[in-house]
């Protein structure tokens, strides 16, 4: 599906608005889905930083942090600590978990051979329930598995890229501030991309940074580390005009893993994501408590393991 159809899409209840009664509007309709991703954040010895993204999901009474292999790894350094981001600067809430698993990691330690890339960490009682004062849980009804729906739609991007966080080392504060990115289906067929697999995988268009009416568009795929682990979301239908959207109806799709390089790549980049029928696969192989839930809100043939799930 080309751009332009997505951007007539958007266009429609977008050329309505100013600049920033846009991006008060998709703050507001996207505020339920930000509190689903929580900010990661990684403290070495005299150095603290942003340094990932992730989505929460339950399933019956387990409950879950989905995330992008890649930045789970950090998890396991021993010189590491992983917290996740809290609303108030006084409160350290670690990343503890009962139970991981993830895609196994290939040739490449940094999972560039990965295709895909994917983690679950089922979260320790006590920091599940204190998320959950200040933070959303999926469930499986907020998942779309159906592969005919991921081949058109308008797509949504959130997650927390690097340049939108600030240290502060006066007060030894970090700030992390998500992105929430509105785009369409990038064009593969037309324009393929090397580390693209369609039965794993969704790639997202995304348009370089430029200048319209004095309104900075785009977005700079190098200034993006951070933002691996968030969530790729459906919004609407093709057609359907911005102001229709309403945040019950938008469905988590896939795992943001990687992004394309700018500098090999012409006009037309993208965000890749791993579908998240492999973090339910993961989940319905490690917790076999949880089958019967699984089995009873999504179709197998939506997780099966086979070429036609494209």
């Amino acid at each position: 599906m080309m751009i332009d159809s997505v951007a007539s899409s958007i266009e429609s209840g977008v050329n309505a608005m100013t600049p920033d009664e846009l991006d008060r509007f998709v703050v507001t309709h996207t505020s339920e889905i930000s509190k689903a991703t929580p900010a990661l954040f990684i403290y070495v010895p005299r150095r603290e930083r942003h340094f990932g993204s992730g989505v929460l999901l339950q399933v019956e009474d387990t409950r879950f942090l989905l995330t992008a292999a890649h930045v789970a790894d950090d998890c396991f350094d021993r010189y590491k600590r992983i917290f996740f981001g809290t609303p108030t600067f006084d409160d350290l809430l670690p990343l503890a978990w009962v139970r991981y698993c993830g895609s196994k990691i290939q040739s490449d330690p940094n999972r560039d051979d990965d295709p895909v890339d994917m983690a679950v960490l089922e979260l320790t009682r006590d920091v599940a329930e204190k998320l959950s004062t200040f933070m959303r849980f999926l469930t499986l009804d907020d998942l779309q598995l159906d592969p005919d729906k991921l081949k058109d739609g308008v797509f949504l991007v959130e997650g927390y890229p690097d340049f939108r966080a600030e240290t502060d080392e006066m007060d030894e504060t970090i700030v992390a501030q998500n992105m929430p990115y509105i785009t369409g289906l990038y064009d593969i067929e037309q324009f393929p991309a090397p580390n693209f697999r369609p039965p794993e995988h969704i790639a997202l268009e995304v348009v370089p940074p430029y200048e319209s009416g004095g309104f900075s568009c785009g977005l700079d795929l190098d200034k993006c580390k951070g933002i691996s682990g968030g969530g790729i979301w459906r919004m609407l239908d093709v057609g359907q005009p911005i102001q229709s959207l309403n945040w019950r109806q938008v469905k988590l799709v896939a795992i943001v893993t990687d992004r394309s390089d700018p500098d090999s790549i012409g006009p037309l980049q993208y965000l890749r994501g791993t579908k998240i029928k492999h973090a339910i696969r993961m989940i319905y192989h490690g917790w076999p408590h949880l089958r019967p839930r699984i089995v009873s809100a999504i179709p197998a043939r939506f997780v099966a393991d086979d070429n036609n799930n494209k």
